[in-house]
């Protein structure tokens, strides 16, 4: 017999190049061409960026190139870029605008423009920014130096943003230079197959790619040889391990593997980010039978506390669905932490369902929240809502049935053919003249807001996706996020106070920057620690007496 393993990814790069004018081509390879000369990276963003950063590093040093002592100083610049959050892209530009001058005045610099920011705006970025020589979407952070051959050889600019580009190949990229020599990412599957209605996430790091058990766990395992002693598992729904491969595979069942390799090398585990919608009680069933390598930590963002505004979230839960996975949490792992996020001033976000948002925090008491003013992102149904869904729901449209905006049109046309008919006949259905002419404008309102969703360009959100509530005004956006945020703070103060005389098992991963004598370590329950001790420690896990409890760290004294 023959076992034939197959990837189902694409390895061909799928590079666009755009010649230079007066571009010379540079003799030898590209060895040759990073010889003697050095890189600066600037990371933006999340967990999922820290980690793609570290192979992107891994990549400059596998060509020669020396880290720079000055950023404004380096040969090679890679900025990866981040665009969950308003203003990314003139965030962007502006760290690109220093570099691109240093290029006008005839320096020997390279502009690599990577990450999320890179892959939204693709071909637009390099036309704004001539000088940029290189956007690269996340998917092609395993290989730099194919995409870097072409900008730095033969002077060319290259768009790599292909979202059918596989980006599963660790493997035939440089290994990572990790951030640290006690904790590692681990990424287990890349990108996303949700909708939400507010996210360019999708768009930007492409559909879910689960990585083979095989792949994870011999990275884990490498990493317990070289000492490290605790690992993350990374996804954008790490719960949603599997479901792309054939056949499905199960995270939880992902977890029981890792948690044996981890144990045999003495490591710790944790994992992020859990999805409301495919955290399984076999997760949490799987944590709670392994505590002594699985960390009993959960991040699984709520969002929102109120029915209507997750469902135009598009996050596929309800409250009480989120409440349930929190009570198993609690139930199996008494102790555990659990962390959140949310975000506030979405449209349609109404008063009282902002009280829901803070009464589910107070039912829950996260130890920790990320917290957000909506903010519209480039592509996203969320970002072109006005409130024409108003005239829908005047004309008594359920947009939820219809499927097509031509559908939606006829059920327009029809609501409104009823309600004329029904005032014709003298049924009225309660109606005085101006109550008519509401209708009459509700009727043109609707009719223009299907007009602007036939022009929309195709996306893979429905073709209605783009007709919802009004904005919601800035200043009710800040007040709402200054109230979550003090009730978010003191939650994550008390869920600290817990901690406050008992005796915890610290890993140690570094000096405190701010106060020398000592160094930071984290529980178990992914709280930092503060306490004196010498930078001997690093690495090892010494138990230590918490002595104050700060909202988002402790202090603590030896006693090992």
């Amino acid at each position: 017999f023959h076992v034939v393993k197959v990837d189902d990814i694409m390895r061909d790069l799928d590079l666009r190049r755009t010649p230079r004018k007066k571009a010379a081509a540079r003799d030898g390879d590209l060895l040759d061409a990073c010889a003697g000369k050095t890189y600066a990276i600037v990371t933006m963003g999340c967990q999922m960026n820290a980690a793609d950063s570290e192979r992107l590093e891994g990549g400059l040093l596998g060509l020669g190139l020396t880290e720079a002592e000055d950023a404004d100083d380096a040969n090679v610049v890679v900025l990866n870029t981040c665009s969950i959050r308003e203003h990314a892209e003139t965030k962007v530009y502006s760290h690109v605008g220093p570099q691109a001058k240093r290029k006008r005045n005839g320096e020997d610099v390279t502009i690599v423009v990577a990450g999320c920011v890179a892959q939204q705006e693709g071909a637009r970025l390099l036309r704004r920014a001539p000088e940029v020589d290189v956007v690269m979407g996340p998917q092609y952070a395993n290989r730099l130096a194919d995409v870097l051959e072409g900008a730095m050889l033969r002077g060319e600019q290259v768009e790599a943003t292909s979202a059918s580009y596989g980006a599963l190949d660790h493997a035939a990229g440089a290994t990572p230079r990790r951030g640290s020599a006690v904790a590692a990412w681990v990424t287990v599957a890349h990108g996303c197959n949700e909708r939400c209605t507010y996210c360019v996430v999708p768009n930007t790091r492409g559909v879910e790619q689960s990585r083979s058990p095989e792949d994870i766990l011999a990275e884990i395992d490498d990493l317990g040889r070289r000492g490290y002693r605790e690992c993350t598992l990374l996804g954008q729904n790490v719960d949603a391990y599997g479901r792309d491969m054939k056949p499905r595979r199960r995270f939880s069942d992902l977890l029981e593997a890792v948690a044996d390799v981890a144990r045999t090398r003495d490591m710790r585990v944790r994992f992020v980010t859990s999805h409301p919608r495919y955290i399984t009680d076999s997760v949490v069933d799987v944590v709670a039978k392994h505590t002594d390598v699985l960390m009993p930590v959960f991040h699984m963002p709520a969002q929102s506390g109120d029915d209507d505004v997750l469902k135009l979230m598009g996050r596929g839960y309800t409250a009480e669905r989120y409440l349930r996975v929190i009570a198993k949490i609690r139930s199996a792992l008494p102790d555990a932490t659990i962390s959140g996020d949310f975000i506030v001033g979405c449209p349609g976000e109404s008063d009282a369902a902002f009280e829901k948002t803070l009464k589910l925090m107070d039912s829950v008491e996260f130890d920790a929240c990320m917290t957000a003013a909506y903010s519209p992102r480039p592509g996203t149904p969320m970002a072109h809502w006005d409130g024409a869904s108003a005239a829908f729901e005047a004309l008594g449209v359920d947009l939820t049935r219809s499927t097509t905006v031509d559908g939606a049109r006829t059920a327009v046309r029809g609501a409104f053919r009823a309600k004329a008919e029904a005032r014709l006949s003298d049924k009225r259905d309660g109606l005085d003249d101006d109550s008519w002419d509401g209708v009459v404008k509700a009727k043109a309102e609707a009719l223009a807001a299907l007009d602007r969703a036939d022009a929309a360009p195709a996306s893979a959100f429905h073709a209605l996706a783009g007709v919802g509530p009004a904005q919601c005004p800035d200043e009710v956006k800040e007040e709402r996020l200054r109230r979550i945020n003090e009730r978010a703070n003191a939650h994550a103060k008390k869920r600290s106070e817990r901690y406050l005389g008992r005796v915890e098992p610290v890993l140690v991963e570094s000096r405190n920057t701010r106060a020398p004598t000592q160094v930071v370590g984290r529980t178990r329950g992914n709280k930092l620690v503060f306490f004196e001790g010498g930078l001997d420690l690093v690495g090892t896990v010494v138990d230590c007496r918490i002595v104050e409890a700060n909202t988002f760290s402790l202090v603590g004294e030896r006693t090992s």
